[in-house]
């Protein structure tokens, strides 16, 4: 009966062992936390409505809640009021670090204004 429940244990822990953990082997690009990511990328959830393009470079979403995404650099397209929930933002990374968005006035339902990543603003 001892042998059964060791075999039991082992077997499980070997099952737990071969799921990839994310960001690594067969679920790089995807993430659960930003800490998953690449330093340069944020973690964007897949659940937020973005349309056609939202899976992204992760294709295996059995595993985890988003995918990595780049961070805004200069002069890119950004969300004025960028949303962050347990530390997966809902619809697209913000600006790196040293940039703000400055909205333009423009808005999109349900994202709200857009805006352009700048330089000390």
């Amino acid at each position: 009966m001892l042998a059964y429940k060791c075999m039991a244990v082992l077997f499980i822990v070997g099952i737990v062992q071969a799921v990839p953990a994310p960001g690594r082997g067969a679920l790089v690009g995807c993430c659960n936390t930003n800490d998953d990511c690449l330093l340069n990328e944020c973690c964007v959830s897949f659940t937020a409505h973005r349309g056609k393009r939202a899976i992204g470079k992760c294709k295996n979403t059995n595993f985890t809640d988003g995918h990595c995404m780049k961070l805004g650099n200069k002069k890119s397209s950004c969300l004025v009021d960028n949303n962050i929930f347990q530390n997966i933002y809902q619809l697209s990374c913000p600006c790196a670090s040293g940039l703000t968005c400055r909205g333009n006035g423009v808005r999109v339902i349900p994202q709200g204004e857009t805006g352009e990543c700048v330089r000390g603003y």
